[in-house]
């Protein structure tokens, strides 16, 4: 430890104010009023603008906006829309899939991973599929990644057990269906154990006369 001394990007460096200097592209710099460190480099921001960095050219970009679409500025509330890393007019339109699509479609998924599909009553999404919610179970493990299962038929009724199916009438345990009468889940949820119930027997004791 030395006075006066500050890390900024891996470098142990002397700084003249250690109490109003910041760390930008390696370099200890005073702060200043309405700058920002972008990209590397101490630039001037105003309020309304924002600045987004391109590290493949080594240059930034600022202007009026709140987000960034790829190295350009812009506003997602002013009618346009980011999609795939470029500037598209957002009227009557979403992203899907990297795709800029109508908004009239159902997309199943995000804007980075999603389909499109032509919207059909009794169809929801599961993941990027689209499925009949009536003889589908859409099932989400600890990953978040969703996974379908036959919904079963007239004499057997499922659900989800995390990403697995069980018996209506079975509980679940991290992923395994059990009867509560006859087992009970341990507390772990990374194990998930299912124990079997064991009652403890009474002992009886008779009264002993010592003389």
């Amino acid at each position: 430890s030395k006075p006066l001394h500050l890390c900024c990007e891996g470098r142990y460096q002397p700084s003249p104010n250690s109490s109003h200097t910041l760390c930008c592209g390696g370099k200890l710099l005073p702060p200043l009023p309405d700058h920002q460190c972008c990209g590397g480099y101490y630039i001037p921001v105003a309020t309304g603008e924002v600045c987004c960095p391109d590290p493949g050219q080594g240059r930034v970009s600022v202007g009026v906006g709140d987000a960034c679409c790829g190295r350009v500025p812009y506003s997602p509330s002013g009618g346009q829309l980011c999609c795939g890393g470029v500037l598209h007019d957002g009227y009557r339109s979403q992203c899907c899939g990297g795709t800029v699509i109508e908004d009239t479609l159902v997309c199943c998924g995000d804007a980075e991973r999603g389909k499109p599909h032509t919207p059909l009553t009794g169809l929801s999404c599961c993941g990027e599929d689209y499925l009949n919610s009536s003889t589908s179970l859409c099932c989400v493990g600890h990953d978040g990644f969703p996974r379908m299962h036959p919904a079963g038929n007239g004499t057997v009724r499922l659900q989800c057990c995390g990403s697995e199916v069980i018996n209506q009438e079975e509980e679940c345990c991290n992923g395994v269906g059990y009867n509560p009468h006859r087992h009970v889940c341990a507390d772990r949820v990374s194990s998930g154990l299912v124990t079997e119930v064991r009652r403890q027997s009474h002992l009886s004791m008779t009264e002993c006369h010592l003389d």
